[in-house]
């Protein structure tokens, strides 16, 4: 079953209840690859942005 993790997400949402749990843990699971990729590519980003704007 495919579809789109805040489509996932909406799936811990009842008619009357809300899990709140699962809802907590997939979101961390969903955000941390993105913290280790934006860690991961800090040094390179900020040292090209200024190589760029230090050449115009």
């Amino acid at each position: 079953d495919t579809g789109t993790l805040p489509v996932f997400l909406a799936t811990f949402v009842g008619d009357r209840t809300i899990d709140w749990g699962g809802v907590a843990s997939n979101g961390v699971l969903v955000i941390l690859p993105l913290v280790v990729h934006g860690l991961l590519v800090q040094r390179n980003l900020i040292r090209g942005l200024t190589m760029g704007a230090m050449k115009g």
